[in-house]
């Protein structure tokens, strides 16, 4: 049997997992950064499927890829016609939403009133959410290391302990004559 037609994606494959160990990271952790099963990975690092538009895009942004190495990998997939490329297709509502999200015009803090944590083997996800009409809205997304994460966990208890225990200076009665 013809290993190209059970490995259609080779090619990219292997440059996508040449990748992943230059840049000295598991399959665990890429999969976990980009969202996807580490079964998927496999499946796309050994040439047997390729990664859909937006997960290949995850990866590009992941391994912080020049314009050029983007553009190389996009032709890999087959998604440098224009037909199907995902930057010249029309912008839908729904993903001009996520894009506005993603891309805040001002620095201010977004607040939000729901966290959920999606835990992987060598990292977590916290997506923070907006309630709107009893549906979750989604405001961001933090990704880190087990290790980022406990440096968090410390920062928030001290800063919820400075402000339980330092809510203000403390002012003392004047002495008695």
């Amino acid at each position: 049997m013809d290993k190209s037609t059970n490995q259609p994606y080779k090619i990219l494959g292997d440059k996508l997992k040449s990748l992943r160990k230059n840049h000295h990271e598991t399959i665990e952790e890429v999969s976990s950064a980009v969202e996807i099963d580490n079964q998927e990975l496999i499946k796309i690092e050994s040439g047997v499927t390729k990664p859909s538009e937006e997960i290949l895009m995850y990866l590009i942004n992941h391994f912080q890829l020049s314009d050029n190495e983007a553009t190389t990998f996009w032709q890999l997939a087959n998604y440098d016609n224009v037909s199907s490329n995902f930057f010249n297709k029309t912008i839908d509502e729904n993903l001009m939403n996520n894009l506005i999200l993603l891309m805040p015009l001002e620095l201010r803090p977004l607040y939000s009133d729901h966290v959920e944590i999606i835990l992987g083997d060598s990292g977590l996800v916290i997506n923070f959410n907006q309630q709107i009409n009893n549906q979750l809205i989604p405001i961001t997304k933090v990704g880190m290391t087990l290790e980022q994460a406990n440096i968090l966990q410390k920062a928030l208890e001290n800063a919820l302990l400075k402000i339980k225990y330092n809510s203000g200076p403390k002012k003392l009665s004047s002495p008695k004559k």
